[in-house]
């Protein structure tokens, strides 16, 4: 009797035990089935339970570049590099976030030391792309593409990386296999919208596609920001300012929604509010993709130039002849 209780209890000590050391795994399962929000949550109950955690922090690194929020992410995933330095889990982080704020060099650095595979490849060709070196970019979405012909954001990457060519036609070839693969991902629609209709001057076929993309999810703040631009492109201003400012609204973070507006207000006369929308393109960061077109706009301010100091130009910014016509940059984000 008494060895049998024995074991009863053993077994149910092994059990709590294996229970508890299987709990922070939800987080990864959470990531893995696309809900980071619950993921966040889950991992801030760890780190107030248990305390700091390299593997937690890097978690809700990756929950929080999944929902755009790439300040936050990349505190996360340097607090993980700070616990446990040079984990690959909060260097790959660190470089999603890195290019979530358009710093591609940041993210070279840090992608550079993460194992091979597909992820790596993926993020190495965004950033690279980031800094205007789209051949070299290509090649890892080529290299993508070569194991896993229907890999959907593969193929919109190298589409951007097309269009920033000027090879229109291979653009449209990408993006119109990547809706085909999935029709109900607004990032595709929003993405063909981008690099195959505004990038070359059809605004009315890029906001159709852009509409495609805000009725799949009407949160998405990008779309909605290309849809402004094309429609203010198309001589729709006071509909552009809506859809910029809601926009913002639904990401106050991205500097090229007040870039947008302070463009869009400056064209209306509101000198103002379109040079103090500038102004707050710059705190948050700056548009490095737009950076000429910025400066330019902020010599038709009272200023003249940032009080904050110069705006430095992009990494790697492209030639006058093949000057990237853009306005929420980085595909990334779709762009």
């Amino acid at each position: 009797m008494v060895t049998r209780i024995s074991v009863f209890v053993c077994t149910v000590v092994l059990v709590a035990v294996a229970s508890a050391q299987e709990r922070p795994d939800r987080a990864q399962r959470l990531l893995d089935r696309g809900k980071p929000y619950k993921a966040i949550l889950r991992c801030d109950h760890l780190l107030v339970k248990n305390g700091e955690d390299a593997q937690v922090r890097a978690w809700r690194g990756q929950a929080y570049n999944a929902i755009g929020n790439y300040d936050q992410a990349l505190t996360d995933a340097r607090r993980s590099l700070a616990l446990d330095p040079g984990n690959a889990p909060a260097e790959m982080q660190t470089g999603i976030a890195f290019i979530g704020m358009y710093a591609g060099d940041s993210a070279l650095a840090h992608l550079t030391r993460c194992p091979e595979g597909r992820e790596k490849e993926l993020r190495m060709g965004m950033a690279l792309a980031l800094v205007g070196r789209c051949a070299e970019a290509r090649s890892h979405f080529d290299r993508i593409l070569q194991k896993a012909p229907d890999d959907i954001s593969a193929l919109r990457e190298r589409a951007g990386c097309h269009a920033m060519e000027g090879d229109s036609a291979r653009a449209r070839e990408d993006l119109d296999r990547a809706i085909a693969l999935d029709p109900h991902d607004p990032v595709s629609w929003n993405a063909r919208g981008y690099h195959r209709y505004a990038a070359f001057g059809e605004h009315e076929k890029a906001i159709r596609d852009y509409d495609r993309a805000i009725k799949i999810n009407p949160n998405y703040s990008y779309a909605f920001n290309n849809r402004g631009w094309s429609r203010f492109s198309s001589g729709e201003v006071k509909g552009a300012e809506r859809d910029v400012r809601l926009a913002g609204k639904k990401n106050p973070a991205n500097p090229y929604v007040d870039l947008n507006l302070g463009l869009i207000l400056l064209a209306e006369g509101d000198t103002a509010n379109g040079c103090m929308a500038l102004h707050k393109a710059i705190g948050k960061g700056g548009t490095p993709q737009r950076a000429e077109e910025l400066r330019s706009a902020l010599a038709s301010c009272p200023e003249g130039t940032d009080p904050q100091g110069p705006i430095p130009p992009p990494a790697g910014a492209p030639s006058e002849e093949r000057k990237e016509r853009r306005n929420a940059p980085g595909s990334r984000n779709a762009p």
